[in-house]
């Protein structure tokens, strides 16, 4: 559920130096004036029992950023989820081995967290069921998103929060696999991608202040799994439109249509949905420069209050994207037994 976190950290004097003899630095002086316009402090280190790379960044004498994947610090892969439950144990074996690296580090309780991507996964029965599933949400547009479409993935862009589905086997295989240096390790962890759609919102400053209702987020923000399922849910509905996270055939969605309104308004509703949901981009546009936007609005919500579900397309797939789900790529996993690979098998 919680993936890259970023931390703002007051640190001390004295442990800015010690970050700083550790670290690259770059300074830009004016010699006409021998005047100081900038200087940047940076290290990416590899800790923790699989040399996670953490990035830490400074500025000034008075603050640090650190930013890192919290699953690869502690199971050296992120195909597994790291539950709130887990977070200030986390943090408190990441604090360990910072004061160990540079000599001393403030304690985690007092890191205040600027960046967090919050994620979701389902393990499907294959590669080719969860290929299938992304295929469906690539129809789908988010409210004031740029949508970007690539093969294995689907991203939804913004200023203060993004979204991305994608395929956790092809993302491994192209930026994950390389940074692992045990071979038998590598090929235990592409078993584990194997059949799993991810689930990612990104939430950089001034979104967390929204969904928090603060200003200052700390670790103890962190652990309400309740709070993260709800989150993760309130941007999904918005993204299906509140269209049941269930996939349903043509005939249960006339069937649907046709129980909550007329002949002739369940006919044309089917038509939109068989048009906006297409995989054909052609199909989609026709609409949007036949309806206005409030038209295609109350097209939406009319499909929600009959309860139709997610389009099953070319293939007779049937499947769920609901969180929490019994198909979650993984319940919680004990930190200390991190390399347990392969002890979930469930498929969506």
């Amino acid at each position: 559920m919680i993936d890259t976190i970023g931390f703002q950290v007051a640190i001390t004097n004295k442990q800015a130096e010690l970050i700083r003899l550790k670290s690259n630095e770059v300074v830009s002086t004016d010699n006409e004036t021998s005047q100081l316009k900038f200087r940047i402090i940076k290290k990416q280190v590899t800790l923790g029992s699989y040399d996670s790379k953490i990035t830490i960044r400074s500025y000034d004498d008075e603050t640090a950023h650190v930013e890192l994947s919290f699953p690869k610090f502690v199971f050296g892969h992120n195909v597994y989820l790291l539950y709130p439950s887990q977070i200030e144990a986390t943090a408190s074996m990441l604090q360990e081995r910072l004061r160990e690296y540079f000599g001393d580090f403030p304690p985690f309780k007092e890191w205040r967290v600027e960046r967090l991507d919050i994620c979701y996964a389902w393990r499907f029965q294959d590669q080719r069921a969860a290929l299938h599933a992304l295929s469906v949400l690539k129809a789908f547009d988010y409210p004031r998103k740029q949508k970007h479409i690539y093969t294995t993935s689907v991203q939804w862009s913004g200023r203060t929060y993004s979204l991305k589905f994608y395929l956790k086997l092809d993302e491994f295989q192209a930026h994950g696999l390389k940074e692992l240096k045990d071979t038998f390790f590598s090929g235990e962890v592409l078993k584990l991608a194997d059949g799993v759609l991810r689930f990612e919102v990104t939430c950089r400053k001034a979104q967390l202040f929204e969904l928090f209702d603060k200003k200052e987020i700390y670790i103890s923000n962190l652990k309400d799994e309740d709070f993260f399922v709800s989150v993760l849910d309130h941007f999904l509905t918005k993204l299906l439109a509140n269209l049941n996270p269930h996939t349903t055939n043509n005939i249960e969605v006339l069937n649907r249509l046709r129980k909550t309104f007329s002949n002739r308004k369940a006919q044309l509703l089917m038509h939109f949905y068989k048009e906006w949901y297409s995989t054909d981009v052609y199909d989609r546009q026709l609409l949007k420069d036949a309806y206005c936007q409030s038209t295609i609005w109350r097209k939406k919500h009319d499909l929600s209050v009959a309860g139709v579900g997610l389009p099953a397309i070319d293939v007779p797939l049937d499947f769920s994207l609901d969180i929490p789900s019994d198909k979650v790529v993984n319940l919680p996993v004990a930190l200390a037994a991190a390399r347990g690979l392969g002890e979930y098998s469930n498929t969506a």
